[in-house]
């Protein structure tokens, strides 16, 4: 009876040239035991596998190229678990040098197929195998993190199992990238920053400070940064240029915030899940950003009145100081005309009473006698200036409420000149709370009145009060009241208050709206059109922690109060002098508390909290009736559908306290949430605007990586910061750092993966980051995050910006004193602490775990670790970035700047020594970057390539890398060089041949850089055991085909990225990152045919003795009672048990020792 169906592939020439096709069709045509035979010319397309006709149960022998890439297309696409594959191809075509040769053993092989084919059982039916839709990522550098990322968005959980203690991996360590050298440099020179004593400068200022002289201060300064719902300030530890795009886009928010950014830069969003990062281009009108309620000072001083004024035209008529100060420069230089000479005073100043020293003068003095100008300072209490027509007494010293009142008052409704001030108002009773607060604080200076008669009948005579008093002039120009409010910021919040007091008595409006049990109110500044005059009213409410909104209204600009809270915190904080105002705010205070008021945009709280409160109602059973809100309300609520209103979550919260356990961590999180100091602003308008300048600006914060431009919303300033900080947020992945996989169970779909977590001595639950203990820690060890350029203590946090941001203790160094625990305030310190085992189920796995770089030490010839000033390319890095060991600048070991600096290729690479026989792929791009930087430093140096070949391909590395370094001066030598040798004075010979010219010859250089290439990591081995996968001879992971499967391996559910695969750069290895999230995720999504090749046991012949077990590497065999019993899900079909067991007790699904016989003797049949 014929039973098998015989297909030839006649795909390729090889098959053609050495088979006869012909012959090989009438031998099985005409054999019994063939039902038919099929002729395709290309079975790897899906068009000629659908036109041969076969069905699930036929019996096919199919003679064609690898099994490898037909096996698994026959069998998924058609569902055939009864097929043999002959490979005529490499075993017979290949291996023949006669046609007459290959086709005879052609015709033995589907022989010997087609008697073992014809005894096999029937099929077994086909099940799907049952997946477990979690992932593992073991790595967590930037391949791990974006494959993990992707994962998790497409809603499925992730593990990341780090063995270091933070994840980032090396791209944590550099500086900047290639080929544009960004780290997220985006925002316009002009973009102002607000430091933490108030100070605002502008980004561009910052970048302009970077000489060697101006950097420690860049260093000393903070901004304002957010962290965890707070404000936290950052030190700028750099700030940055680039050449700029074309063209911005412009956020405008409800509150009136206008900033401009290039498209990739991240801002924080709010999202169901928390804060996210997006790309400014990906914003949408409507997104809220996250904004600080308030603006703290870190330290505010008294501003001294006489600090504001000019050092030249202001005197100090005190005569008692003045003769002090006379007699203090006789006992000085024995004269006071040797006194004129050497200070450069007039001598008449000097000699006569009646006149009187300048400010200048007065400092210039007191440092050549010694005196301390602060202690100087407070005795001055009269001044004069020219055209004074007297003697001006200070009353207040130093700026008080009552000036910054008067300074309020002239800002709002009043005209600064030159020789005099001039305010106006139509309010009698202000004109004389005007003069009154005056007269307090200069009362021997007159004001002069004039009136304005009314231009219509709807109008008011005015009242202009003049005052000619520079004191006063010189104060109000000084802080800019007129202007743009700058220097106000920076006062005492109750002299900011006092100012804003004046100003809203002199050009404020409130307005109260009743309505049944609801009640209103607003209070509105009316300006010019200045629109940066009006935000820096809006920044100075919200120093005092008042939110109000700015927006352009016909020709003028309007800054109104309207949410109630911010109200009475008006009433509270500023309140008004105004003899008729002030009984209204008081009237509005009592509308509106004792009166509901509506809940304004900036009441709305994150949407998160609407899924902590659903976590919370379904983990303790909270019944809706429960909630202070109606069903609909809470309901929309917990849907995300809408965001609840700080008095409404407060509620809440006390509502459900009698419910939940008080350490829960959703309900500690609501309670975080409430008790933000940031709101929601709403993203109103989004513009795209050319750009004005050549460059963009950025800033490096330490250590959030984040900060708030204009005191406005948060943004963005790296590009793995944010990344890795995601990675910590969100909730579809759990990051296990420390740790390492010990051991693997199963196959795809339900591996079993053993992780043994190693101890930190720190419980990362109760550990907050504040960094008490390391400042007590007497141990210092190698820094590995710095190369082991600078150390860090036994106790220590990774880098400033590690994800998780715990603390960890190295035993190794660790002398157990007990400090750090006494400084812990939380009890997070476990020396006692011991390794875990963690047990994970997931349905795949990704390999990501990086690689090392080549020890320099290899290479003798270039005495890397004798020669202090050798360094390797990571180092480089380390010392380059302005957050490294010597803050950014290139020194050599003994302090000297390196002027000349020689970059030497391929270490460790391209070579058949030492290191490994490939390219390192990223070395030559990564050298001409640092050569840039050099640059970018110091234009002075000079600046060497040794390479073999420039290997420096992909989009902008020509012109962004190849041709800068070219333009910049950068020398490239076609030459490995032979010999590193040292100068008497320290410095490097580099001897080396010029193989373009043949020329020998030496060059001298300050520092030698070493382009090391990769090699594995140490335990890639051990892990590629534990996985079942292979390696390379170079020791990389070796994939499933080079170009049909390059993120595959061997075993099916594991899949590889980055490093580990092989040299790649940052960019191939978030492609690859990605690439691997796809085929996990597509494995998740699509139903896997289980193996009809999987090992069954027969429980007659089974005699328990075990080996079995011992022969599969996949444990897929377990032993119930004295019986082995094969695990379907988990077997790969191996057949390693056939082989090992005594019994002949195991078939592999539809084959067995039974099959092998016949198989043998067909092939030996004429």
């Amino acid at each position: 009876m014929r039973h098998v169906t015989v297909v030839l592939c006649t795909c390729g020439s090889t098959l053609l040239e050495k088979m006869d096709f012909e012959k090989l069709r009438d031998v099985f045509s005409k054999s019994p035991l063939v039902k038919r035979v099929l002729v395709s010319d290309n079975l790897c397309r899906r068009s000629a596998f659908e036109n041969l006709g076969l069905e699930n149960d036929d019996r096919v022998v199919v003679a064609a190229c690898s099994n490898r890439l037909l096996e698994a297309f026959f069998k998924g696409s058609k569902g055939l678990n009864i097929a043999e594959f002959v490979n005529i191809r490499e075993q017979c075509a290949w291996a023949c040098e006669t046609r007459e040769e290959a086709t005879l053993k052609a015709v033995r092989m589907i022989n010997g197929s087609i008697g073992k084919i014809i005894r096999a059982p029937q099929p077994h039916s086909r099940e799907a195998l049952k997946i477990v839709e979690e992932a593992l990522v073991i790595g967590g550098g930037i391949a791990g993190v974006r494959c993990a990322l992707d994962i998790a968005d497409a809603g499925y959980r992730v593990y990341i199992v780090e063995k270091e203690p933070s994840i980032g991996g090396v791209m944590a360590q550099l500086d900047k990238t290639f080929p544009t050298l960004d780290c997220s440099i985006c925002m316009p020179g002009d973009t102002e920053i607000f430091l933490d004593d108030g100070t605002i400068t502008t980004l561009g200022e910052l970048a302009d400070k970077l000489s060697d002289v101006n950097r420690a201060r860049v260093g000393t300064l903070s901004t304002y940064s957010f962290n965890s719902y707070s404000v936290k300030y950052g030190k700028i530890i750099s700030a940055q240029k680039l050449s700029s795009p074309k063209t911005l886009v412009e956020v405008e928010t409800s509150t009136g915030a206008k900033l401009c950014f290039t498209p990739e830069h991240k801002i924080l969003v709010d999202s169901p899940e928390g804060p996210v990062w997006i790309e400014c281009k990906q914003l949408k009108v409507g997104d809220r950003l996250y904004s600080p309620r308030k603006l703290n000072v870190k330290k505010s001083s008294r501003e001294w009145i006489i600090d504001l004024l000019p050092d030249y035209s202001i005197r100090v008529a005190d005569k008692d100081l003045n003769k002090i100060i006379r007699n203090k420069l006789k006992e000085k230089f024995t004269t006071l005309r040797n006194a004129s000479l050497h200070l450069n005073i007039p001598y008449d100043i000097l000699q006569k009473t009646e006149y009187f020293l300048s400010l200048s003068q007065l400092k210039k003095a007191c440092e050549a006698i010694g005196l301390d100008w602060a202690e100087v300072r407070r005795k001055v209490r009269m001044l004069t200036y020219q055209g004074a027509g007297g003697k001006i007494h200070l009353k207040p010293r130093f700026l008080n409420e009552k000036l910054a009142y008067i300074l309020g008052l002239i800002a709002s409704d009043g005209c600064v000149e030159t020789e005099r001030i001039r305010f106006c108002n139509t309010s009698g009773q202000l004109i004389k709370l005007f003069l009154k607060s005056y007269k307090e604080i200069f009362p021997a200076r007159a004001a002069c009145l004039s009136y304005i008669e009314p231009g219509g009948p709807n109008q008011r005579r005015g009242t202009i009060v003049q005052i000619k008093n520079k004191v006063l002039i010189e104060v109000a120009r000084r802080l800019k009241v007129k202007e743009d409010l700058k220097p106000i910021f920076r006062l005492d919040e109750k002299l900011v208050a006092a100012f804003l007091r004046g100003f809203f008595d002199g050009d404020g409006y409130v307005t109260l709206i009743r309505k049944p049990g609801w009640a209103s109110a607003k209070i509105t500044f009316a300006l010019g059109n200045e629109y940066e005059y009006g935000y820096g009213l809006h920044l100075l409410l919200k120093r005092l922690g008042i939110l109000s909104n700015v927006y352009e209204y016909k020709d003028r600009v309007v800054v109104d109060i309207s949410s109630g809270k911010d109200v009475l915190r008006f009433i509270k904080k500023i309140g008004s002098n105004h003899p008729e105002k002030s009984p209204r705010l008081r009237k509005i205070v009592k509308s509106l508390s004792f009166q509901r008021s509506s809940g304004g945009l900036f009441d709305e709280m994150p949407l998160e909290c609407g899924r902590l409160i659903s976590n919370l109602r379904r983990k303790y059973r909270i019944p809706l009736r429960a909630f202070p809100l109606s069903h609909s309300n809470i309901a929309r609520v917990i849907r995300q559908e809408c965001r609840i209103t700080v008095e409404n979550l407060s509620r809440v919260l006390e509502a459900i306290e009698r419910f939940v356990d008080p350490n829960d961590p959703d309900y500690l999180r609501l309670q975080e949430i409430l008790k933000t100091e940031f709101f929601l602003d709403k993203v109103k308008e989004l513009r795209t605007v050319p750009s004005t300048d050549n460059y963009v600006y950025d800033i490096t914060i330490d250590p959030t990586h984040c900060f708030i431009p204009k005191g406005a919303f948060v943004v963005s300033n790296c590009i793995e910061g944010p990344l890795l900080s995601e990675a910590g947020r969100n909730r579809n992945i759990t990051i296990i750092p420390n740790a390492e996989v010990v051991g693997v169970k199963g196959g795809v779909g339900d591996f079993r993966v053993k992780v043994r977590v190693n101890p930190t001595y720190v419980d990362p639950d109760k550990c907050n980051g504040c960094g008490e203990c390391v400042s007590v820690c007497p141990v210092y060890q190698p820094n590995r995050y710095d190369a082991d350029l600078k150390p860090v203590k036994a106790i220590y946090c990774p880098f400033a910006q590690a994800v998780p941001l715990k603390y960890v203790i190295n035993k190794d160094y660790c002398i157990e004193c007990g400090l750090c625990m006494k400084a812990c305030t939380r009890a997070a310190i476990n020396l006692e602490d011991e390794p875990k085992t963690v047990e994970l189920n997931v349905g795949a796995i990704v390999v990501a775990v990086g690689s090392d770089l080549f020890d320099p030490r290899l290479k003798p010839e270039y005495h890397y670790g004798e020669y202090e000033n050798v360094i390797t390319n990571m180092e480089f890095e380390r010392i380059i970035c302005a957050s490294g060991p010597t803050g950014g600048v290139l020194l050599r070991r003994d302090g000297k700047p390196a002027k000349r600096v020689a970059f030497i290729q391929c270490v460790g690479s391209r070579e058949t020594g030492p290191g490994i026989s490939e390219c390192s792929y990223y070395c030559c791009a990564a050298s001409m970057k640092e050569a840039r930087l050099i640059l970018e430093h110091d234009r002075e140096a000079k600046v060497f390539i040794f390479y073999n070949e420039l290997r420096a391909f992909g989009k902008g590395w020509e012109d962004l890398l190849y041709r800068r370094c070219l333009e910049d001066g950068v020398v490239f030598i076609r030459s490995r060089p032979s010999e590193v040798r040292r100068t008497e004075e320290g410095n490097l010979l580099i001897v080396y041949e010029d193989t373009l010219t043949g020329r020998r010859s030496m060059l001298e250089v300050d520092m030698v850089v070493l382009a090391l290439g990769f090699k594995p990591s140490k335990r890639m081995a051990e892990l590629a055991e534990r996985l079942g996968v292979t390696v390379d001879r170079d020791g990389f992971v070796e994939e499933a085909h080079a170009k049909m499967k390059p993120l595959e391996t061997r075993v099916r559910g594991i899949f590889v990225a980055g490093t580990c695969h092989g040299p790649r750069d940052i960019v191939e290895s978030a492609v690859e990152g990605s690439g691997a999230a796809a085929l996990v995720t597509s494995l998740f999504r699509r139903s896997i045919p289980r193996l009809p090749e999987v090992a069954e046991v027969s429980a007659e012949k089974c005699t328990g003795c075990g080996r079995c077990l011992l022969s599969c590497e996949y444990g897929a065999i377990v032993m119930e009672g004295d019986k082995a019993r094969v695990l379907g899900s988990v077997c790969n079909g191996c057949g390693a048990c056939l082989a090992a067991c005594p019994q002949e007790a195991i078939t592999l699904g539809n084959w067995g020792l039974g099959q092998l016989a016949p198989q043998v003797s067909a092939m030996l049949e004429d």
